[in-house]
């Protein structure tokens, strides 16, 4: 429980940096009109805050990212535990 715990708020926590990395990562497949050109993480992150509606918009994905953290972490906490 406390290990599903753990993966969520890693999540939750990571989420906003992580939505960065990816958009920075395929950047480069956007056509010239599409790309954000974000100059590093706190860049991004405040570019989305102001151009996709708040602080909401940093959690997108989050639920994925959530349950697999979440089932990662758990299951390997079991698998730990039966060793």
């Amino acid at each position: 429980m406390i290990s599903g715990f753990a993966g969520f708020l890693g999540a939750f926590v990571s989420n906003p940096f992580e939505l960065v990395m990816v958009r920075q990562i395929y950047e480069g497949a956007l056509p010239s009109g599409q790309r954000r050109n974000y100059k590093g993480a706190l860049d991004g992150v405040s570019k989305i805050m102001v151009e996709e509606g708040g602080v909401e918009a940093l959690w997108k994905g989050f639920l994925p990212t959530a349950l697999k953290t979440i089932a990662l972490n758990a299951s390997s906490f079991i698998l730990l535990i039966k060793q």
